[in-house]
């Protein structure tokens, strides 16, 4: 029998999320469809990552289950379990003060919790590559640009420190975040982002990543979020090397 193409929206899945060809999240029922191209064939799974984190049992907030995972020619889909609460992107107009700074304090703390696990290389939990482009000088895309001697290079040249690394989510963004402000739990979704970086990256993302904004507000309250995450990561002893990453991109 000749098999249908889903729609957008059909009764039993509906697609939330595409980045043209190369990405798109589907929902169907209590579950989540993820595909993306692999640009870079040799970076970490995030059903890898999120084995990780079961095994960790992290008990202050809460992730996806994998429930399978399987790659077809250059593709990789993954369907996990979803995570209950609603997107700080949508929860954040409507808190009060007092309510965003109890998550902005505990997506810090969610920081310095996972920046205890420390890894040897910069990559993913598995040693292969790190999906972190925002490491790379400029937009390369050899199949060895993320690979880890290519990134401790990287950051060698911005002047880190690369003899201690740390375990990051290095996409902790509004659309990635979920909240219950009812009980003020905390879930925390894509995690293909996720590995060993140095220390001070932590706070380095908050201040770079416009990937991090909102999408609505003027243009100096999109940023509220990462830009208060970083000033409650700087009270906690972060340091940063923002103005070290401008001047390695710009010697590209």
């Amino acid at each position: 029998m000749q098999s249908k193409s889903l729609s957008d929206d059909s009764p039993f899945i509906s697609r939330v999320h595409a980045v043209d060809n190369q990405a798109a999240v589907w929902k169907a029922g209590e579950a989540f469809i993820k595909a993306h191209h692999m640009d870079y064939p040799d970076i970490t799974r995030e059903h890898v990552t999120l084995q990780f984190l079961k095994d960790k049992e992290p008990h202050d907030f809460a992730f996806p289950n994998v429930l399978r995972h399987f790659e077809t020619s250059s593709r990789y889909f993954l369907v996990i379990s979803s995570v209950p609460g609603q997107l700080l992107h949508e929860a954040w107009p409507n808190m009060d003060e007092s309510l965003r700074q109890h998550y902005i304090g505990k997506v810090a703390g969610v920081c310095n919790r996972l920046a205890a696990w420390k890894g040897d290389t910069i990559s993913g939990v598995d040693g292969r590559q790190l999906l972190e482009r925002y490491l790379l000088k400029g937009n390369s895309k050899a199949a060895d640009a993320l690979a880890p001697q290519q990134l401790r290079r990287n950051c060698i040249e911005m002047g880190m420190d690369v003899s201690t690394l740390v375990f990051y989510h290095c996409d902790l963004g509004p659309t990635n975040i979920l909240v219950d402000v009812s009980t003020g739990s905390l879930g925390i979704i894509d995690w293909e982002l996720a590995g060993y970086v140095r220390i001070e990256w932590v706070r380095t993302k908050f201040r770079l990543s416009a990937g991090m904004d909102f999408d609505y507000g003027d243009e100096d309250s999109k940023k509220d979020w990462r830009r208060k995450v970083a000033q409650q990561l700087e009270k906690m002893g972060y340091n940063d090397v923002a103005d070290a990453w401008w001047k390695f991109q710009e010697s590209s």
